[in-house]
C-alpha cells in the first residue's frame, strides 16, 4: 500500500487489496494443476478476511520467536475451515553458530498447537539475513528436532538429539560432532543479552559501525559474558579437531563449522575491543589493536569465498562476503 497499489489500497483498504490477489493467485496456480501455499503473516493481520479466502489453498503461520504466540493466530484459520501448516525456525540466522535453546522451544510450540488446532503439517523454516554466514552443518539441529516434534511430539527427543546428529548426519562413531554442534549452539546463552533476531556474534560484525548504545541488545554487553562465550566455542573447536565425520561432506562439514566458529570469535573479539574504549566505537579503537583485528579477519573472509560455492549458488556470494569486506575496510581505513 506504499508504491503503485497506494491509491487502490487507500480506496478499497490493504486487506481486500490483498484478498484479491492472493484470489487471482491461487486462479493462477490452480490453472497448472497446484495447490497455492501462502505466507499468513499478512492476512493474519486482517482476521476478519481469513473465512473469505478460497478453501483450496493452504496457510503457511510462521513465528520464530520462542514464545510465539501459535495459541492465539492458529483458530482463525481453523474456524475459517482452511488448511494451515504451522512454521517455526532453526533460529540460525543471525547467529553463525544457533541459537538452540530459541529454537527447539519455538519448534515445540509450533508442533504442539499446530496438533491442537488441527494443522495439516510442519515446515521447519531456515533463513539467510545479512549475509547468510552461518553453514549448513549448523542448520541439522533445529531440522532434525523439527522431525521428531512433527512426527512424535515428546521432549525426551532431545535426549537423543545428540546421538541422531552423529548417527545419521554425521556419521561419527566419536560422537564429537554432535557434541560440538550443540555445544556452540549454546553459546550466546551465556551473553546475558535480550533475546531478539540476533545473537551477540553476529551483531557484532552487522552493527560495527552503529552505536552499541542504540540498540536493546547491545547495549546490555558486557566483556565478562562474552570471554565466557568464547570459553564455550573453544570447547566446541577443540571436540572438532577430535571429530571422525564418515558422511561424504565429512570435511566440508569440519571445516565450514570452524570457520563459523572463528567467525563468532572474531564477533567476540570486536566487542570486547569496542567495550574496552570510550564511546564504544570501533572506530575508537586504537589503530594498532585495529590493525589486528583486520589481521585476524582478513583470511576468513578468503576461506568465507572458498567455502560458500561448495553448497551454495555463486550469485550470493559477493554480497555475502562483500558484509565481511565492509568490516575490514572499516578496521584498516585511517
Amino acid at each position: 500500500g506504499l508504491g503503485n497499489s497506494k491509491a487502490v489500497c487507500d480506496a478499497k483498504g490493504i486487506g481486500n487489496v490483498y484478498l484479491e490477489y492472493l484470489c487471482k493467485l491461487n486462479n493462477e496456480v490452480n490453472e497448472l494443476g497446484h495447490t497455492t501455499m501462502f505466507w499468513g503473516d499478512i492476512v493474519i493481520n486482517h482476521p476478519e478476511l481469513i473465512p473469505q479466502l478460497p478453501k483450496n489453498m493452504i496457510a503457511l503461520v510462521w513465528g520464530y520467536d520462542r514464545d510465539y504466540d501459535f495459541n492465539k493466530v492458529l483458530p482463525d484459520f481453523q474456524n475459517a475451515g482452511l488448511d494451515f501448516y504451522v512454521c517455526p525456525g532453526t533460529s540460525t540466522w543471525r547467529s553463525l553458530i544457533g541459537r538452540n535453546s530459541i529454537a527447539f522451544a519455538n519448534i515445540y510450540n509450533a508442533a504442539y498447537y499446530g496438533r491442537q488446532y488441527g494443522a495439516k503439517g510442519m515446515l521447519t523454516t531456515n533463513w539467510g539475513d545479512y549475509g547468510h554466514w552461518q553453514p549448513l552443518s549448523v542448520c541439522h539441529a533445529g531440522m532434525l528436532i523439527g522431525c521428531s516434534y512433527a512426527w512424535n511430539l515428546d521432549t525426551t527427543a532431545l535426549k537423543s538429539l545428540e546421538f541422531q546428529l552423529n548417527h545419521y548426519i554425521f556419521k561419527d562413531k566419536t560422537g564429537l560432532t554432535g557434541k560440538a554442534v550443540l555445544k556452540l549452539g549454546t553459546a550466546c546463552d551465556v551473553t546475558n543479552i535480550p533475546e531478539g533476531v540476533a545473537n551477540a556474534f553476529h551483531l557484532m560484525l552487522h552493527r560495527y559501525k552503529w552505536t552499541m548504545k542504540g540498540n536493546y541488545q547491545t547495549r546490555e554487553m558486557k566483556i565478562t559474558p562474552l570471554r565466557n562465550a568464547e570459553k564455550i566455542i573453544d570447547s566446541a573447536v577443540v571436540m572438532l579437531h577430535h571429530a571422525k565425520p564418515q558422511c561424504h561432506d565429512a570435511k566440508i562439514v569440519i571445516e565450514e563449522l570452524e570457520q563459523a566458529s572463528h567467525l563468532a570469535k572474531h564477533g567476540i573479539h570486536l566487542g570486547i575491543a569496542r567495550l574496552s574504549v570510550k564511546g564504544n566505537d570501533t572506530k575508537s579503537i586504537p589503530i594498532a589493536k585495529r590493525q589486528e583485528l583486520a589481521k585476524e579477519l582478513k583470511p576468513l573472509i578468503e576461506r568465507h569465498k572458498k567455502l560458500w560455492i561448495v553448497r551454495n549458488r555463486e550469485g550470493g556470494l559477493e554480497e555475502s562476503a562483500g558484509r565481511l569486506q565492509e568490516i575490514y575496510d572499516y578496521y584498516i581505513k585511517p
